[in-house]
This record gives C-alpha cells, structure tokens and sequence, in this order.
C-alpha cells in the first residue's frame, strides 16, 4: 500500500503544529514576594519579540486560565499571522502549541476562553484602499482548535461604526453567558466630513456571535482601555477620553447596560496664539497660568492625555484603580502651567479606590469627580480648562493616593503597569520606568519594578528592581493562577515564548477580619537558626510575653528584625502555606503566626 507524499506532509505539518515541546532554560529571581522563574519554551513560528514591541497599542499576548486549572496562551506568528494557543501544563515543565483557524492577512485584535474551553478571538484585515473599511471576523473554536463558528460584523455607521482599527487596541472576557468586548477605533465619516475617533463596548451572544448589545461610545477620544469581570457575574472597565470626557471613565456593564463615571481628570494645554485655531477668534490672555516666555489664551485643543492606564482590582467593597498620572510638585494633577518641555513632570503611580455604588451618585459636572463615591484617602483639588470654543469646564479630583515619588521627567517616568489581586488580598502592581513617551521604542533606559500594597493604597511593599529580561509591554495583562503570578513576553530569534512565574506558595494570609493589636514582650531573634519556623520566615523569631506565652513574630523584609530585647511590636495574626519541593528542604505545611507592621524597642 502506498501512501501519497501529500497525505504524509500534511500529517507532519499537523503533528508540527501540535507538538509538545519540554521549557529548554530556567532561571531564578528573589524577590520580597518569593522567586521569581524564568522559563523559555520553543515553539513553531515567530512570535512578538519582546524588544520590538513594549510600546504597542495592541495586545501581543491573551493569558487564560483554562477549565483543567492551568494557564494557556493565544499569540499569532508575526511572519504568517498564523494564530496559535500554547498550553502550558501544571508544572510548567512543557507546552503544547495548537493553530487556531484564520484567514490569511487577518490580524489578531482580542481573544479570551470560556468556562468549557472554547475559544473566541477578533480578527481584523485591512485594505490598501485607504476608503474600504476593516473587515471584522468573531470567530469561535474548540479547546482542540477546530472552527465552530465565523462572523463578519458589520463595521457601518448603524453598526459598529468601525472606519479603521489602525493601531488601536481591544479587549474581550467571557462571563456569564455573554462576551464582552471594547476597543478603539477611527469611525466611518459623519456629516462634518471628518473620522473621528472614539471607544466603543459590545456584547455579543457566544453561540451566534451577534451583536446583543451595542453600548455605543465609550469615550472620545479614546486611547487605552482595560476590562475584566466583575464579582457579580458582569464586567468592570475604564478606558481613557481626552475631551468627551477629560479623563479615566470607569464603566460598569450587565449584558443590557452600562453606568459610567469619571474617577480622575488631568490638565490641559492651552492655545499660545490668541486669534484661536484658524484666527477666526480673539481669546483673552490666560494670566493664571502663563509666563514671562510662555502665554496662553483662553482655548485649547488638546489630545493628549498625561495618564496611562494599569488596571482594576475590585475588593468587597470598591474598585482599586491603578494607573500612572503626571502630578505637579504639589502632587496636583491640574496643574496646566505643568505643559511643555520645560515645565513636565514626569509620570507617577496613582491610586484612587470607587464604590461599588458609583451610578447612584450624581456628578455636577462631566469631569469633576464627586466626592462621595471615592474611597481612598489623598489629595483632593479643584481646576478647569477652556474648551476648543473658549467655553471653561470644571474639573475636580477626590482621593488621589500616589505611590511612587519620581522627580526625573526625562529618565523616571512609571509605564506599562500591571495589577492583580493576590491571594492575601494585597494588590501587586508591576511596571517599568524610563522616558515618558509611551511610543519611544528605541532605547529609553527601562527598567521593571514591582510593588505591593493594601487595598486602602497603603504600601506594604515598596517598588523592588526587577530582572531587566523582564520585558514589560504597555497592554499585556499578566494573570493569578495555581498560587503564581504569570508573564508572558516572545524571542522572535529563538522562536520561543519566555513565561515568568512569580511564585506566592510562601504569601501569608491574613485571618478574614484580624484586628491590628499590640504585643509587648522579649524578643529572640531566630535568623540563621535552622528551626521549622524559618520555612515560614526568614526575618523572625520568638516573642515571650509578661506571662511566659511565646508567640513566632515575623517582620516583613522593609521592617528590618530588632536589635533589641525588649519590644513593644504592632500587627496581625496570619497564616502562611509553604508547598513542598524537590530545591526546599521545608515539608509542606501551613502556620498561623504574628506579622509585624510596626515596632519600637523599650
């Protein structure tokens, strides 16, 4: 019997395809939160290269949790634009990389899983008419890979109103029974003759791939935008207007509805000529905020907004927004004199923490932040901006918390944050520093930090240098699985995916509703000492209060142990798990101890 040299090529491209392939280098970090391991798998094709694409608009990599419990990743080869999912198994010790159908010359926009394993992504492809729109796939596949279902969604001004994606991005989640799905986009042409700009949110049903909800425009402007579900069974998101409105819009979706808010405002750039945008106009003088070398008028025209987005980390009682922001010295982010190469500030982390509740309260104006919907503590200011027709517009911040203390507008500016929510209930935000323009893609001195801190915005981990390998982008998001924190990042020379796993096995947890108390007592120091406690604390040791009880007392590594013996120490009880290994000598085990927060010696 003969086979024919067709059939047996296709069944090595198919076995190719789907190969498992062992992770061919690892590496580990310290970090204050546990070690953090580099693994690099081979996989078949080219996937983004880490160095070439840290500043780009659109996602290169979509981590998932699938429904066996491990992390997966969708990427497409930047030399076919074939679109791949790589599975990674329980130990992350190998991977396995399977096609996801798709059409020639289409682009991947956004992709995401469901609770069985499907698999939907959006897909674009353009024209070289510049007057054709963008063509829009949904496309559903099976967790092996096979196509269950395609749509074109009609991109039209009645529809999606989509002209151009350009090099704007998207994000898509499944939850309860609907996909959710926003993006930026260049709109199809309206009556002024012009394409404007603009976010826009869709749900759409996972069976049919039809449009069940169309939210309209988000924001427009719209540059940035982040999504995820919510504790509820829906979505939370924010995404980023520069004018309709001025600032980071928090969105909260049900499948037929949406509620927004702007949580934060920035300032504007003013017009330096007085006769306006065309001379039609004479604009008074603004005095307020202009120099002896520098004067502005009363309008303005500005598309920029001085903020990047990070993320949302919802909590039982608000949502925690990270992003980064430019504050002035007074750490006022209204400031609009702060405009231009002389006088910018450079780019700081920011916290602000929202109720639940934000839609039942009532904003006197657009973009002032009303004060009652903002939980967090930290600066609160008052400012406004003329418009493009001189009109002023209020604006108003509430509860601003910033993180970080930069003072280097050319060289320390936070960029390409990422948060989640960690089993403890503190937040871990990562980012990277370097010069402000988050288009530079040249050498601009970047480095990745990490930081932790308490849902109030207070820091329990100040930012910690990371390996420079560690390539941060501005819109991968990274995910919590397995009690590890993953990132994902491509070697287009190798041709392999590089997944960083920080590893939270030894993370304590805080008893549900412990009281901060007090301890007093004499402390004995158990650093270097081989005791069982060390598996759970490396900076530790035994408290013995006034009535002999001995309490194990751990400070975190910011609160160096004391040097002395008698102490009065401030903290909580919590309970830390440590997994067995093959490199720990620990057994597996869990204790409840004491964490310090505070001390003074007596």
């Amino acid at each position: 019997m003969y086979l024919s040299f067709r059939w047996i090529l296709t069944v090595l491209l198919l076995l190719v395809n789907c190969l498992s392939w062992a992770q061919s280098e690892t590496k580990v970090f310290k970090t204050p939160l546990g070690d953090l391991t580099k693994y690099q798998f081979t996989v078949t094709g080219t996937p983004p290269d880490a160095n070439k694409t840290q500043t780009s608009q659109q996602r290169m990599f979509f981590l998932l949790k699938n429904p066996e419990g491990n992390s997966e990743v969708i990427w497409q080869d930047t030399q076919n634009q074939k679109i791949f999912v790589s599975k990674f198994n329980t130990n992350l010790s190998s991977i396995q990389t399977i096609p996801l159908p798709n059409m020639a010359n289409t682009i991947l926009l956004a992709a995401t899983n469901d609770a069985v394993g499907n698999y939907y992504y959006i897909t674009y492809q353009t024209f070289s008419n510049d007057d054709t729109n963008d063509l829009i796939f949904l496309s559903k596949a099976s967790s092996n890979g096979t196509l269950l279902k395609k749509q074109v969604q009609k991109s039209d001004q009645k529809n999606l109103d989509i002209f151009h994606i350009s090099s704007y991005g998207g994000t898509l989640q499944y939850q309860n029974g609907y996909l959710l799905f926003i993006m930026e986009r260049i709109m199809n042409q309206s009556s002024d003759g012009l394409n404007h700009q603009g976010g826009i949110a869709v749900a759409f049903d996972p069976t049919t791939l039809s449009v069940i909800r169309n939210f309209g425009q988000t924001s427009g402007h719209s540059f940035d935008n982040f999504l995820t579900q919510s504790q509820d069974g829906n979505f939370v998101a924010i995404d980023l207007g520069d004018n309709y409105p001025r600032g980071i819009h928090l969105h909260k979706f049900s499948k037929e509805s949406i509620n927004s808010k702007v949580i934060y405002t920035f300032k504007t750039e003013h017009g330096t000529e007085a006769g306006g945008y065309d001379g039609s106009k004479t604009y008074p003088l603004y005095a307020e905020i202009s120099s002896p070398s520098q004067k502005y008028y009363k309008w303005s025209n500005d598309n920029q907004t001085y903020t990047e987005l990070g993320g949302i980390v919802e909590t039982n009682d608000g949502y925690c927004v990270i992003f980064a922001g430019e504050p002035d010295p007074n750490s006022k982010s209204l400031n609009s004199s702060r405009i231009g190469e002389a006088n910018k500030d450079p780019r700081n982390i920011g916290f602000i923490k929202v109720r639940k509740d934000f839609e039942t309260v009532s904003a006197p104006s657009w973009n002032v932040v009303p004060k009652e919907i903002i939980l967090s503590k930290g600066i609160s200011e008052k400012g406004g901006f003329y418009t493009f027709g001189g009109e002023w517009t209020p604006q108003a911040n509430e509860g601003v918390t910033w993180l970080t203390g930069y003072t280097n507008a050319k060289t320390e500016n936070a960029k390409f944050i990422k948060t989640a929510s960690l089993p403890d209930g503190n937040i871990l935000i990562l980012f990277g520093t370097g010069s402000k323009s988050s288009w530079d893609n040249s050498n601009f001195g970047y480095s990745p930090y990490m930081l932790s801190l308490q849902s109030n915005g207070s820091i329990n981990i100040p930012e910690y240098s990371l390996p420079a390998e560690l390539k941060l982008n501005r819109r991968d998001e990274i995910l919590v699985i397995n009690n590890q924190v993953l990132i994902v990042q491509g070697n287009a020379p190798n041709h392999s995916l590089e997944l960083f796993a920080l590893d939270l096995s030894g993370q304590a947890s805080t008893e549900t509703s412990a009281p901060e108390i007090t301890l007093e007592g004499d402390f004995n120091s158990l650093q270097g000492v081989m005791h069982p406690f060390s598996c759970y604390c490396g900076n530790g040791g035994r408290l013995t209060l006034s009535d002999g009880t001995k309490k194990f007392i751990c400070f975190p590594d910011q609160i160096p142990a004391p040097d002395c013996q008698r102490i009065k120490v401030t903290g909580k009880y919590v309970r830390r798990a440590v997994s067995a290994k093959p490199s720990n000598p620990c057994p597996e085990g869990e204790r409840k101890f004491f964490e310090a927060t505070s001390y003074i010696c007596q």
